[in-house]
């Protein structure tokens, strides 16, 4: 997630992975339900502190998830 702000991801695609959306997803999440639908790469990358924070507020908006390289750092 370079350059990514406070509380936004950085959604990287298939057709071109170095062109990225900047999405502040934590706002997303306070208004909505979405679900999340994961393939190919999924990288975690915070500080030490925010990790596991992260990892917990996603993981019960998983819906379908068939990763083949998954990365969570600290």
């Amino acid at each position: 997630m370079t350059a990514a702000e406070k509380d936004c991801w950085n959604i990287y695609f298939n057709l071109n992975p170095l062109e990225y959306l900047n999405i502040a997803i934590g706002k997303l999440f306070k208004k909505s339900e979405f679900k999340l639908q994961l393939s190919g790469k999924f990288i975690c990358n915070t500080g030490p502190n925010t990790t596991k924070k992260r990892i917990e507020e996603i993981s019960h908006r998983i819906q379908n998830c068939s990763l083949t390289d998954l990365q969570i750092m600290n």
